[in-house]
């Protein structure tokens, strides 16, 4: 069933059992229909997720039935319970995403001092002694390690913000007393934006294990040694 179908039918079953706010309805389920296309899915596969129009629209309640008066209440108090257990789980989401974007900015500092090797002092507390250029491509290889963990903070980010986004969803439809569309969390971007994270991550892994090979492989020629890490007595650092 195509999406014009799908919204026609469910337009004609809702208007047949006289649901006072039809066109909302058609409305909240051609945006469904957008978000989904934009995702990626086709028209057919949106509709079989949805479901059956008719019992979609047997599941409103018609414009003369009259709600129950404690029926507001219960779901604002159910709305504001749910609120109140997930808030932690979010807060914890949000501090991991916060330590993950420290922790990129940290690993690229590091590679960026690698780089600037001759601006510090060798054998510090920063930079260990070794040699400038496989320092340097070593430098480098740990940036692009940083880059893969910005990718790794804004796949998180965005699976926050879209969990948050189908719990703000299904709290709306709990304080409406309507039906809603079910809000699927994956894929968590659309598909031009998940399609551009994965290029940059494949690249950056084909980057790092490249340049990370080399400079092991340089201060191994360089120090003599496989263990370059004992010739060069980095463990042995005392200050």
């Amino acid at each position: 069933m195509t999406r014009n179908e799908y919204l026609s039918t469910l337009e004609t079953e809702l208007k047949k059992r006289q649901i006072g706010d039809a066109a909302d309805i058609v409305e909240e389920y051609e945006q469904h229909f957008a978000f989904k296309l934009a995702d990626g899915f086709s028209e057919e596969e949106i509709a079989a997720k949805l479901g059956d129009p008719a019992e979609i629209a047997a599941q409103y309640e018609p414009l003369s039935a009259e709600k129950p008066s404690g029926r507001k209440k219960s779901a604002g108090l159910i709305a504001a319970l749910k609120v109140i257990a997930v808030s932690p789980a979010f807060l914890v989401a949000f501090i991991w995403v916060a330590a993950l974007a420290v922790a990129s900015l940290g690993i690229v500092f590091v590679g960026a001092c690698l780089i600037a090797f001759p601006l510090f002092p060798q054998g510090t507390l920063i930079i260990p002694y070794m040699p400038y250029w496989s320092g340097a491509i070593l430098g480098a290889a740990i940036i692009a390690l940083g880059g893969l963990m910005t990718s790794l903070t804004v796949w998180c980010g965005a699976l926050t913000a879209k969990l948050m986004r189908a719990f703000s969803h299904g709290q709306k439809s709990l304080l409406s007393g309507k039906k809603s569309p079910p809000y699927v969390v994956f894929p968590i971007m659309d598909g031009k934006r998940r399609r551009r994270l994965r290029r940059f991550t494949l690249i950056l892994v084909a980057i790092f294990m490249v340049l990370f090979t080399a400079a092991f492989t340089l201060m191994c020629i360089q120090a003599g040694a496989l263990g370059f890490w004992h010739t060069w007595g980095w463990f042995n650092y005392v200050g």
